[in-house]
């Protein structure tokens, strides 16, 4: 790699230096695809630096290919090697003939200047050196330029007006073309399980495997539009995925009945627009109501529906109706109205609807849907299809669908079918969305495709420098209109997009701005009226909107503003990037080196912002892209001002739980930004990670590559394992901050102007208590975390800017919110934002537990560590991943232990508080895990709550004590055992094992490579690193390189010392292992086979082994005999499960035991094992399936106090023969003689090792 990167690179210095005097375009040819696509930005560049460190080659190569393509035409080609082609063949001879003759290093006559550029700081800039052009600034004025557009009085700020888009609608006639089903799908003769067993999921409704799958095709085939299915009995209220139908779900109750869903179709048309068809979105849909078994709905409910809407009620009434006849229920059949009939009939007159499969004017064929069990001929009209009774002048037609397959083995139910077609003159509609409409071309473009991007992209023309910013660049689609006629036009139209329609919604939102400030309890009651929260659903689609909006715009502390009213929000920000005067620095430029590095790393398929650019459109032709997009990056990063449609984007709406419908909290959002606004701020996180590492502490991941998930987990296993080894009660407090990301106040990032009434209004809005808000708002308004951490004023003036005038609009809404608060999760910045304030906060928590003397206490050995270049340390500090992190305790005593948790989480909760963070506490959330030997039998300090369980009693917060967390990387669990977790082989785990230590081995953290080595010493059999014995013992097996290792005084010591010296090649072992074992499973499996094949063609069958001689152990309640008398004890006892395990293995192990057991104990039976051990089961099984919560840990076995059960023997002794009664002879239990002589054997036949 470096020989084809130094040859790159040559040819470049020589292009660079006598092509240009040409003037022809130069065309590249190379043999190496990582090399030459990373120099020619078709690839990233590879991994490799020069040994001086002074640049990376890979990197100059690429700096050289710049520098050349902006001032010649510049092409490439990949040419496969030994291929043919002459130039490579004659390059690999001339490369040849080099080594075999090598020339003195005085007699090369290359030039200098190439390293000099390498080593050069600004080398990323010399590409600009005598580059001219009107989109870039002279690159020696670059300062002077800086300080100039800095300068500038900036009077005019763009709007965000990316993605919306005007709907004009005009007055046209609409043919509807709608069918509607009714149906209980609810089958009474489905076959079941055997008799005797229990079906795991019971067969009905849509429960039956296939029944959804066959109503969809037959919906699809007779071109349903909406179906109403009831008796599904599906258990959870969801949305259930499907491509051509919305289905909509309601869950049956808790015993399993009832429920109910609406299929909506989203591919048959249900209107026509002259020739256009019209189509449902599922946008379109609002759930207003739901319930299990919805025929109970209220007639107050159905009142609230919106204007100019109509209500069709698909059901199954239960109702006879027909012997009354009204507008609402004809004569068609009668039937003898009963009471169910007379509320169904009335609810219809109620709501002027009607039955058409009652009039003999719209249905045909028969009318009876139900059908009895019994067979006898009792049939009755239970399902309807209701429509409005002004429908009754529309082209309808009724029908029973008779042939209907339902999967049921007799047909019971059938659906009523209702077709409705008519006309309707819709009106004229103007209204504005905001739609993303991403430009995605494909991936596998042809040359030519990619050569006519190449053309277009450069007749498109570049803007010039002398173009602000924030300018749009909107062409008109008149063009006689002027610059400034358009500029009024975009402003009427954002007017009219403000939705200031004098609808019933927006005047109930109006008086929320009506109501008087001096009346505060009816402004409380505007305010629920607007935006209820006792649970009612939203009626409209911008009902719902409008909900949403306001839910996700609280988490920000945002605001709805009107769309004129941004560049006036945006001037008074009290965030000002240049509060001091201009500021410059050249380290805090993005530069074009990073930026095509940006672009090639793109994912694909991934959501695209307002804009519309993805990552596809990018990577079509990156080097072209970014040398187009640089001009723009370069402008927002000296003038301090990024484009508006770079601070925000749309809000996706994302439900926590399949489940989760109807409720804002069971969802969370998502920020879809701009793909070159994340590029620009990736960039910027880069340049901010080198502040950040001045401030984080050593266990705080989740920012940083090369330290996972999996170490800060690995920090808590060791910390556990060696206070159990050493004597110790450990606890292990995890934290979780209620919505981290949002809680993010920008004020204490960096420097902001001074006003009080911004910073305490968000104090206010985070819950703070006016006790406190004082001394909170000193502390924060003083903090900026950004300069204290010691980034550049350049670096934190872009930080400031890109946190002023942020917004967001609901994906799909106009609305727009501008925002105040938080770091923006779905932005590359979210993350490191929130751990500039999560670091101070862990500083000032550590501090304070210090100076109360509870901080974690750390082990220490006088023994060196087997690695170098790591020191041991000399305290514990926070482990933390992202916004979640954990606190570890140790003590003697489990009193001390429970005092000082208790202590150190009030100081961590009440900084979390100073920090402007609230700490939510369930079992699932912020809870204690206590090592397992810790008794908690009458204690004050604990407690149990019904719903969290054991809790830790605190002044305001119940603290969870749990025996299981689903934490940092893992499952942690009491007694520290992997049992809530999957085993795995002996090679993968090696393998998995090895990658960790070699990222340990490099990346760190100190602190866990200290307690890893303690433990180590401490308990060297069961400790991580002690477990590389073993690993070592299992690959030695498989390759001879490893059995060195073995064979050393140390076989830890001797693989850490192989790893530091080549960090590769443990792995190489590992996997050479795996692939060996791989090729012995083939060959056991190929002899396997041919001796089945031999066994199969000569009929030989193996007999089976002596009842006596092969299998001496038998069972004594039944005919089974076995060959080892484990398996006859695992036969007899079933399956070991947990404490019965526990206490088999005691009996096992203790003779005394086991044989006072035989004689105070009946033996159980099979049935009775199963009884005793089917919650121990029940509870493997769900731990298996991956349901931690249900974990317990196995307490240690503790001192019982009192007389024991006596022996028949000592029962009776002492008593006379007058003195016993019938009923104390019962009580005697005397065992059975085959029993005692077989537990004797096992006695005598067991092992004395």
């Amino acid at each position: 790699m470096e020989a084809e990167l130094l040859a790159l690179a040559w040819a470049q210095c020589w292009a660079l230096e006598f092509g240009p005097a040409y003037g022809v375009p130069i065309f590249f040819y190379y043999d190496s695809q990582s090399a030459g696509g990373g120099a020619f930005c078709s690839s990233r560049v590879p991994k490799l630096h020069l040994a001086d460190g002074s640049s990376s080659l890979p990197e100059f190569v690429a700096l050289l290919r710049q520098a050349l393509s902006a001032r010649l035409p510049v092409g490439h080609c990949h040419v496969k090697g030994h291929s043919g082609s002459l130039p490579n063949e004659l390059a690999d001879q001339l490369a040849k003939h080099a080594r075999r003759h090598p020339e003195d290093i005085y007699d090369r006559c290359l030039p200098e200047w190439p390293s000099q550029w390498a080593a050069h700081p600004l080398r990323r800039w010399g590409w600009m050196a005598h580059h001219s052009s009107a989109q870039l600034p002279y690159l020696p004025a670059m300062e002077a330029e800086a300080c100039r557009l800095q300068e500038r009085v900036r009077t005019e700020v763009t709007p965000p007006t990316a993605g919306l888009k005007e709907i004009n609608l005009r007055a046209i006639q609409v043919y509807y073309d709608l069918t509607f089903v009714s149906l209980n799908v609810l089958s009474m003769f489905t076959s079941d399980a055997p008799k005797g067993r229990k079906n795991r999921v019971p067969q009905a409704g849509l429960l039956v495997s296939g029944k959804k799958d066959l109503l969809r095709e037959q919906f699809l085939r007779h071109k349903v539009w909406v179906a109403g299915l009831q008796e599904t009995r599906l258990p959870t209220g969801a949305v259930l995925p499907d491509k051509d139908f919305y289905i909509l779900n309601s869950a049956a109750t808790d015993a399993g009945s009832y429920g109910c869903s609406l299929w909506l179709s989203l591919s048959i048309p249900y209107a026509h627009d002259g020739s256009r068809p019209l189509r449902l979105e599922r946008s379109h849909v609002v759930v207003t109501s739901l319930s299990p078994r919805h025929i109970q709905v209220q007639i107050e409910e159905l009142a609230t529906r919106p204007a100019h809407s109509v209500h069709i009620v698909l059901t199954d009434s239960n109702s006879h109706v027909g012997s009354v006849q009204t507008d609402a229920v004809g004569c068609l059949d009668p039937e003898d109205e009963n009471e169910a009939g007379e509320l169904f009939h009335g609810f219809l007159l109620h709501n002027q609807l009607f039955a058409p499969s009652t009039f003999s004017t719209f249905h045909s064929g028969q009318s009876w849907t139900w059908i009895a069990a019994r067979g006898d001929d009792a049939r009755y009209r239970l399902d309807f299809v209701c429509v409005p009774q002004e429908w009754a002048t529309f082209e309808l037609k009724s029908k029973v669908w008779t042939d209907f397959e339902a999967l049921q083995a007799r047909d019971d139910h059938y659906p009523v079918v209702l077709t409705a077609v008519f006309g309707r003159l819709a009106p004229a509609n103007k209204y504005t969305v905001h739609a993303r409409v991403a430009q995605r071309p494909p991936r596998d473009l042809q040359w030519q495709q990619v050569q006519h991007f190449s053309v277009a992209l450069g007749a498109s023309g570049a803007p010039g420098w002398d173009v602000p910013v924030v300018s749009s660049t909107t062409r008109p689609r008149q063009p006689y209109l002027t610059p400034d006629t358009l500029a009024l036009v975009h402003r009427r139209a954002a007017v009219r997009g403000e939705g200031r329609a004098f609808t019933p919604h927006a005047l109930t939102l109006a008086q929320v701005s009506l109501q008087d400030l001096q009346h505060p309890k009816q402004l409380y009651q505007v305010v629920r009226k607007a935006f209820p929260q006792d649970g009612t659903l939203a009626t409209t689609p911008q009902e719902r909107a409008d909900r949403w909006t306001a839910y996700f715009s609280a988490q920000e502390a945002g605001e709805v503003i009107p769309i004129a009213d941004y560049a006036g929000h945006f001037r008074d920000s009290t965030l000002d990037p240049t509060p001091d005067g201009w500021v410059f620095d050249h380290q805090a430029l993005p530069d074009l080196f990073e930026l095509e590095q940006q672009i090639l790393g793109l994912p694909f398929d991934k959501a695209a912002g307002p804009d519309g650019v993805t990552g596809e459109l990018l990577r079509v032709q990156p080097a072209l892209t970014s040398q187009w997009l640089y001009p723009l990056y370069l402008k927002t990063a000296m003038c301090l001002q990024e484009p508006t449609t770079w601070r925000g984007g749309a809000l996706m709406c994302l439900a926590k739980r399949a489940a989760a419908l109807f409720d804002c909290k069971a969802f969370r959002s998502i920020l879809l930004s701009s793909v070159p606004s994340k590029l620009y701020h990736r960039i910027l996180r880069n340049k901010l990670m080198g502040a950040f590492a001045n401030v984080r502490g050593d266990l705080q991941a989740g920012q940083i590559p090369g330290l996972g998930v999996e170490s800060i987990s690995l920090v808590v296993r060791s910390y556990q394992a060696w206070a159990r080894k050493t004597g110790h009660h450990s606890a292990a407090v995890f934290f979780d901050i209620k919505a981290a990301f949002y809680m993010v106040l920008r004020q204490a990032l960096v420097p902001s102007k001074d006003s009080d009434a911004v910073l305490l209004r968000l104090l206010h809005g985070l819950g703070i208590p006016p006790s406190a808000l004082e001394e909170l708002f000193e502390q924060l308004s003083r903090a900026a975390y950004i300069v204290s951490a010691g980034a550049g004023p350049h670096l934190t003036a872009l930080v400031t800017d890109l946190l002023r005038g942020t917004w967001f609009r609901l994906d799909g809404a106009s609305a727009l919110v501008l925002t105040q608060r938080g770091s923006r999760p779905g932005d590359p910045l979210a993350d490191l934002l929130f751990a500039f304030t999560f670091s101070a906060y862990v500083r000032s928590a550590e501090q304070a537990l210090q100076s109360a003397d509870l901080q974690t206490y750390c082990p220490e050995t006088a023994v060196s560590a087997p690695w170098c270049g790591w020191e041991p340390v000399r305290q514990v500090g926070i482990a933390s991943w992202a916004d979640d992190y954990v606190m570890l305790q140790v003590s003697r005593e489990v009193g001390g232990l429970i005092a000082r948790t208790r202590a150190a989480t009030e100081v961590l909760v009440s900084q979390a508080s100073s920090a402007g963070m609230e700490v939510s506490f369930a079992r699932d959330k912020t809870a204690v895990l206590l090592s397992s030997d810790c008794t908690l039998a009458d204690r004050g300090e604990v407690l149990r709550d019904p719903e969290l369980g054991v809790c830790l009693l605190g002044s305001t917060h119940l603290l969870p004590i749990v025996d299981s967390y689903r934490h940092l990387g893992g499952i942690l669990t009491a007694n520290g055992v992997p049992a809530a977790e999957a085993p795995s082989p002996p090679l993968a785990v090696a393998l998995m094992r090895g990658v960790l230590l070699q990222r340990l081995l490099k990346h760190g953290p100190s602190t866990l490579l200290h307690l890893l080595h303690v433990h180590w010493r401490t308990d060297p059999q069961h400790s991580w690193l002690g477990m590389f014995a073993r690993d070592v013992q299992a690959v030695a097996v498989y390759c001879p390189a490893a059995q060195v290792v073995l064979d050393s005084s140390c076989s830890v010591t001797a693989l850490v010392e192989a790893i530091q010296a080549d960090a590769t090649w443990w792995l190489r072992q590992v996997k050479c292992a795996i692939r060996q074992y791989g090729d012995d499973l083939e060959k056991w499996a190929g002899q396997t086979h041919s001796h089945s094949t031999v066994g199969s063609t000569t009929g030989d069958v193996e007999a089976p082994l002596p009842l006596v001689q092969g299998r001496p152990f038998q069972c004594r309640l039944c005919d089974a005999s076995f060959v080892l008398r484990k398996h006859q004890a695992l036969h007899a006892c079933l399956k070991f499960y947990h404490t019965v395990d526990r206490l088999q293995y005691h009996l096992k192990r203790s003779a005394p035991c086991l044989t006072r057991v035989v004689h105070v104990l009946p033996p159980m039976s099979p049935a009775e094992l199963r009884a005793v051990e089917g919650a121990d089961a029940a509870t493997k099984r769900k731990v298996g399936k991956g349901q931690w919560q249900h974990y317990v840990a196995a307490r240690p076995s503790a001192q019982s106090y009192g007389p024991r059960l006596p022996i028949a023997a000592e029962r009776l002794q002492g008593l006379q023969e007058d003195d016993l009664t019938l009923a104390d002879l019962g009580r005697v239990y005397r065992p059975p003689p085959g029993v005692v002589a077989q537990v004797m054997d096992f006695i005598d036949a067991a092992s004395s090792e």
